[in-house]
């Protein structure tokens, strides 16, 4: 499966949003009384959510991209498909980040 660039970066947002929030755990631990397993309960449910998040974002994107494949198509068919080396490097780059999130 590969992912598009908004698809990184809506993946890279809810990353973020859980390092956030576990931030937010830990503060709330240095300030308050709470018990070590009040705090792990706190951090395994975000993390617990933040699974279900990302495989819910990920299930509904089709692993077919049905409008770059009909122009990919035409462009091919009429000849006029031509990648440059640098947009090839743009994408084996994103490739590996997109890698990494998974």
């Amino acid at each position: 499966m590969q992912l598009s660039r908004e698809e990184y970066l809506r993946i890279s947002q809810v990353r973020a949003d859980f390092w956030n929030r576990q931030v937010a755990a830990a503060s709330l631990f240095a300030s308050s009384p709470l018990q070590y397993g009040e705090l792990a309960e706190n951090l395994f449910s975000t993390r617990a959510e933040e699974a279900r998040h990302l495989a819910n974002s990920l299930t509904e994107t089709s692993e077919i991209r049905e409008d770059i494949v009909a122009s990919l198509r035409s462009r091919i068919e009429s000849g006029s498909y031509d990648v440059s080396g640098e947009a090839v490097a743009e994408m084996i780059f994103r490739r590996c980040i997109a890698d990494q999130v998974r």
